[in-house]
């Protein structure tokens, strides 16, 4: 684990995400500066992500090939880092990959069960997912 690899971005109010992050491990915080509380959650929820990737690619993480975005529900299983580790060169090597997700809301039994598996889709989960800087510079930012 290495600290400096790691950011929260905490939208909205309160000094709980804050104290976990700074004291509990030790790793960099930063708020959204702009959060509109009386914004409907969809637009004040895009505005953040917005904010949290433009700090994390021009601020923190300049030099940054990919970028692992968590949101804050996820639980991770113990083989969840070195998932992503094994499955990054992918992002470089085909160019038609939007990202890396370890979320399949349609995970099936004979699937699920089988380590090795990879399942390719259509759709995009923003739970946990491995994306190429370059696709979020030039899309998004």
């Amino acid at each position: 684990f290495d600290a400096k690899r790691v950011l929260v971005a905490q939208d909205g109010e309160g000094q709980e995400a804050k104290a976990v992050a700074k004291d509990e491990f030790q790793v960099s915080w930063v708020q959204n500066p702009a959060t509109d509380l009386k914004s409907p959650f969809g637009r004040r929820a895009s505005a953040h992500h917005r904010f949290a990737l433009a700090f994390a690619l021009e601020t923190h993480f300049p030099a940054a090939k990919t970028l692992l975005l968590i949101e804050a529900d996820v639980i991770v299983a113990p083989d969840f880092f070195s998932y992503f580790f094994q499955l990054e060169p992918l992002l470089e090597k085909d160019p038609t990959l939007l990202c890396i997700s370890a979320w399949n809301e349609n995970g099936l039994g004979p699937y699920v069960a089988d380590p090795a598996a990879l399942e390719r889709v259509d759709s995009f989960s923003g739970v946990a997912s491995l994306l190429s800087v370059d696709l979020l510079r030039r899309e998004l930012l």
